[in-house]
């Protein structure tokens, strides 16, 4: 037997051609009740495998600039950080600096005081003309020859 639907033949064994109403009837078939599939799209091969490509490349460059830009943030950062750190020095050094320079004014004004260069000049026998004139004066003396 095949697939086929059973035919039911008539019980004549003529030959001569069937009248319409003795025509063999088909069996009632069968109604399949199934989803309508929708077929995918597809494409050439030419442009799949260039669809294929340019993601890949994109994802690449996305990759690339994600990770310079880290790179670079991360490098900005530490270079401000180290100007930062390097300005702190300097205002440590220039405090430092700026001591120092009020001890060495302090001593320059003690060695180029009037009074105190006078004090040493005394202590040490160095007598100013205007002071030997008015100890000859006291003295009685005005001139020797």
């Amino acid at each position: 037997m095949s697939a086929l639907p059973l035919l039911e033949a008539p019980p004549t064994t003529t030959t001569r051609p069937l009248q319409p109403s003795q025509r063999p009837r088909l069996a009632p078939r069968r109604k399949r009740v199934t989803r309508p599939v929708s077929r995918p799209r597809t494409l050439p091969k030419q442009q799949v495998r260039a669809l294929e490509l340019f993601t890949e490349r994109a994802l690449l460059f996305c990759g690339v600039a994600i990770a310079a830009f880290m790179v670079s943030s991360l490098v900005g950062h530490v270079m401000v950080e180290k100007s930062r750190h390097d300005g702190i020095a300097a205002l440590s050094r220039l405090r430092e600096a700026s001591k120092a320079e009020s001890v060495l004014q302090e001593r320059v004004y003690s060695l180029a005081n009037v009074e105190a260069v006078q004090a040493w000049a005394m202590q040490h026998g160095f007598v100013a003309p205007e002071d030997a004139i008015k100890v000859v004066s006291e003295k009685g003396f005005v001139a020797k020859r």
